[in-house]
Formats: C-alpha cells, sequence, structure tokens
C-alpha cells in the first residue's frame, strides 16, 4: 500500500485544523480588544460626564464662596458696629457716671469755701441747681435780720430735719458764709456734727476756744476758713471757763466763710 498519499492527506488536515485554531484565536482576542475598548469608552464617558458636573459645579461653588464671604463679611461687619456701639454705650456710660460722681454729691465733703456742691461765691439761682443734684432739699428764703440789718439767706432743709443756711449778699445775691448743722457733712478729716472737741483737738492745730458771734464758744481753723461752734455747758460761763473744755464736748454746727 502506498502510504504518501495518506501522509499528505493528514499533514493537510493538521494544517488546516491549525489555521483555523489560529484563526478562532486572533478573533477571540480582537473580541477581547473590542470588548475591552468598549469597557474603556464606557468609563471614559462617564469620566467625561463627571468632569462635565465638575466644571459646571465649579462655577457655582465659586458663587456660593463668593457669597459665603460676603455673609461672613457683612456678618463680621455687623458683629464689629455692634462692638462700636457697646464700646460708645460703655464710654457714655462711664462718662455719664464719672460726671455724676463729680456733680452729685456724695459730695458730702466739707472743703475750703465749699460743703458738697454749695460754694462759697455762687448765686442764689446756682444754689436752686445744686439742690436739684442732691433731691428732697427745701428751699426758703429768709431774713436773718442780724442786729436789726436785712440779712437775706436760703435755709436749706434736708430729709434728716437737718439744715444748712447760706447767707446772700443783698447787692449780688452771692453766698458768703455757710453754715450747717448736718453731720452728713464732714471735714477730709472726718469731723463733722456728730464729731466731738476731742476730736478737733486729734486732727486740727489752733489755740484757743473763742466768742462766737451768739455768744457759744467756737474753734477757729483759720487755714482752713472755718469755724466749728461748740456746745455750751457749764464749762462755758459766757466766755468765762470753769476748767478744761471736756473731751467729750459736742460740735452743733460748722461754719465756713
Amino acid at each position: 500500500m502506498n502510504k504518501l498519499p495518506f501522509i499528505f492527506t493528514v499533514n493537510l488536515l493538521i494544517r488546516n485544523i491549525v489555521k483555523k485554531c489560529k484563526t478562532m484565536l486572533y478573533c477571540s482576542c480582537m473580541l477581547n480588544t473590542v470588548t475591552n475598548l468598549s469597557y474603556i469608552f464606557e468609563h471614559a464617558k462617564r469620566i467625561g460626564d463627571t468632569m462635565k458636573s465638575i466644571l459646571f459645579l465649579i462655577p457655582v461653588i465659586l458663587v456660593l464662596a463668593c457669597g459665603a464671604n460676603s455673609v461672613e463679611e457683612e456678618n463680621t461687619a455687623q458683629v464689629e458696629e455692634t462692638q462700636e456701639v457697646a464700646d460708645t454705650e460703655v464710654t457714655d456710660n462711664h462718662a455719664a457716671e464719672i460726671s455724676a460722681e463729680q456733680e452729685e454729691p456724695n459730695n458730702y465733703n466739707i472743703l475750703v469755701g465749699a460743703a458738697g456742691g454749695f460754694e462759697i461765691g455762687i448765686t442764689g439761682d446756682k444754689v436752686r441747681e445744686v439742690v436739684n443734684i442732691y433731691g428732697n432739699i427745701e428751699v426758703e428764703e429768709i431774713d436773718l435780720n442780724i442786729e436789726g440789718y436785712p440779712t437775706p439767706a436760703l435755709e436749706l432743709t434736708l430729709d434728716s430735719g437737718e439744715s444748712m443756711l447760706l447767707y446772700l449778699n443783698e447787692d449780688d445775691n452771692t453766698v458768703y458764709r455757710i453754715k450747717t448743722n448736718s453731720d452728713l457733712f464732714t471735714t477730709a478729716q472726718g469731723i463733722g456734727c456728730s464729731s466731738t472737741y476731742a476730736d478737733l483737738e486729734n486732727s486740727y492745730t489752733f489755740e484757743e476756744v473763742s466768742w462766737g458771734d451768739s455768744g457759744d464758744p467756737v474753734v477757729i481753723i483759720e487755714e482752713q476758713q472755718m469755724s466749728f461752734v461748740l456746745e455750751p455747758g457749764d464749762w462755758w460761763q459766757m466766755g468765762d471757763f470753769q476748767g478744761d473744755v471736756p473731751a467729750d464736748t459736742g460740735i452743733n454746727s460748722i461754719i465756713l466763710w
């Protein structure tokens, strides 16, 4: 039997099979490539859509950011304005408190030529203005008629019932003398109408007890331009001393001149 045709046929068959296998393999590769490309294109499309969305959102974000900055700046301006108003109010209140402290006599201090807000040299009209600062003080025009001469004065009556006399010049209606028996008014040394002769000795230097206008004993402090009228007692017999002045002798009134 001749084997050559058979071998040739088999060889040809194998070649055809190999060829078809290559073709199938190539087709498979192409199919995979197309699938991969399709996947890539699909994701690229998604990425493109995402980028479009991002590009669309960027202006929106910028607008919102500008708006937020504007709101923040406005809020900051409002806060600063509010703080400025508050600071102004605090400053005004502080100024008002200082003004009140300067005007309102909690000022019951007796100084040279002044008892609180009442000063030597002010007019009767000014006295009434000062009275309004203190409040609840009755004012009455009187004539003291000292030694038969007209002696105009303003009598101030405090809530406590204590009083103050302001002697007025006839020609210009100004205060030239102040007399108070209120223990609200005190000197820088704390001496008032509730103090004693011993307190005076401890606070001031003076040589003697003098005879006052009404015959009462008086301690005169020249440098302070004030006099302290003492309570007369058995030790004071119309200017004749009967022993020493008792340490507990009280002060009836204080006179400024």
